[in-house]
């Protein structure tokens, strides 16, 4: 899997940005099978998720974050701390096709491709926040279909976050009570 681009340059390295609400744990599962396959074929492919500013396990909280350059920083970083003559590979879902964006902009030397997996991807005429803008005003609109899709029984089969953990993965080792059982508990405390 190690790519020689025109330039030269050795494709080595395959960054995973997630998108908002999420953290690096949100590709999991991708970052995982693209080791497996890495490995399987003899290629040495170092797959990173960074957790971008204020999401995953960063600790910093979204008011202290104060520009988008700063929330991008660990992607930014990511990408500093390339060794001179090797690329990534940057895939963006979400918001994190703008970090992508942003990325690309500041580092093309240090970009092979860039991927933006149904995420937020900037045109070269209008500024940055003009997607987001565009999807703030869609938002807002009235709209049955949107409400369906949003609200209706499918919306499931469109969340990234699966249904259930995988038996690969434990998250904790004593299990935890439902939200259910919860409420029906807070709701008996309070009758009493």
């Amino acid at each position: 899997m190690e790519a020689a681009l025109d330039s030269g340059a050795k494709v080595k390295h395959i960054i995973l940005v997630h998108g908002v609400c999420h953290g690096g744990w949100s590709w999991y599962k991708v970052a995982a099978g693209l080791r497996s396959a890495a490995a399987a074929a003899g290629h040495a492919y170092r797959v990173h998720a960074p957790d971008l500013a204020a999401s995953g396990i960063d600790d910093r909280r979204l008011p202290e974050v104060a520009t988008f350059s700063e929330y991008t920083g660990p992607l930014l970083d990511a990408l500093r701390s390339l060794p001179a003559g090797e690329k990534a590979v940057l895939v963006g879902h979400s918001l994190g096709g703008l970090s992508v964006a942003l990325a690309t902009e500041m580092f093309p030397d240090k970009v092979a491709v860039a991927a933006f997996l149904s995420a937020y991807m900037p045109d070269c005429v209008s500024p940055p926040s003009h997607v987001l803008m565009q999807a703030r005003s869609y938002n807002r609109q009235p709209n049955l279909q949107q409400s369906k899709r949003y609200n209706g029984k499918h919306w499931k089969a469109y969340s990234l976050q699966p249904p259930q953990a995988p038996n690969e993965l434990q998250l904790a080792k004593a299990k935890h009570s439902t939200l259910r059982s919860y409420v029906t508990e807070t709701e008996q405390h309070n009758r009493t």
